[in-house]
């Protein structure tokens, strides 16, 4: 499978949620494509991985933002770097990167 990489260039807080651009780049389609995600969403991926790799380590999931915090654009900021890095981590092995759960998450239908 060839590389599948992602970066988040921005985040948005509204009602307390964080939303995510996450821009998709599959190597063998050579194209790139935005989804939006949530922190609730980035954590049901982390916990499908944990649950399907359980012989490996699955990097941490930042701590959620609190509510209270979710209108500073500088907390905001931080956690989307480290949602960022979170994702990239994930899409540098190969078994995660190919998993059902990370294509679904990737994909457009969820």
């Amino acid at each position: 499978m060839k590389p599948l990489r992602v970066s988040i260039p921005e985040a948005a807080s509204s009602g307390g949620t964080i939303t995510f651009k996450i821009l998709v780049n599959v190597a063998h389609q050579d194209s790139t494509y935005p989804i939006f995600r949530t922190f609730p969403q980035v954590r049901w991926l982390h916990q499908k991985l944990q649950g399907t790799f359980v012989d490996c380590v699955i990097p941490p999931l930042p701590e959620p933002l609190s509510e209270k915090l979710s209108d500073d654009v500088d907390q905001v900021e931080q956690k989307r770097v480290q949602i960022e890095r979170f994702l990239q981590r994930v899409c540098l092995r190969a078994e995660f990167a190919s998993s059902e759960a990370v294509l679904w998450f990737v994909g457009t239908e969820m």
